[in-house]
């Protein structure tokens, strides 16, 4: 897992994790335990700058008291240049071996 893993990517992680029926190797996750904004999005391309824009037309709130982050996993494995230099070692799998 890590911080490309969002909206439902992170939910499925969370509920694995909770579950007990897996451990989560990774970095944290994008998105926010809180909830989301992602049920329906408005996409607007400003006429002048040509910039896009998405606004969230809905909103998920989970119930209880969330913290203000996403997913961590059970084992944090940040890759580092190290590892690209040294022929691209896959971080999370060795860490996942060693586990």
């Amino acid at each position: 897992m890590g911080p490309q893993s969002s909206s439902a990517a992170y939910l499925l992680a969370r509920d694995v994790q909770r579950s007990g029926a897996a451990r989560l190797i990774g970095q944290p996750t994008g998105g926010n335990l809180r909830g989301l904004n992602g049920g329906q999005v408005a996409w607007i391309k400003l006429p002048t700058s040509g910039v896009g824009v998405d606004i969230p037309l809905l909103a998920t709130f989970a119930p209880g008291d969330e913290p203000d982050r996403g997913g961590v996993p059970d084992i944090v494995v940040a890759p580092g240049w190290g590892d690209a230099a040294a022929g691209g070692i896959d971080t999370e799998m060795a860490a996942a071996r060693r586990w």
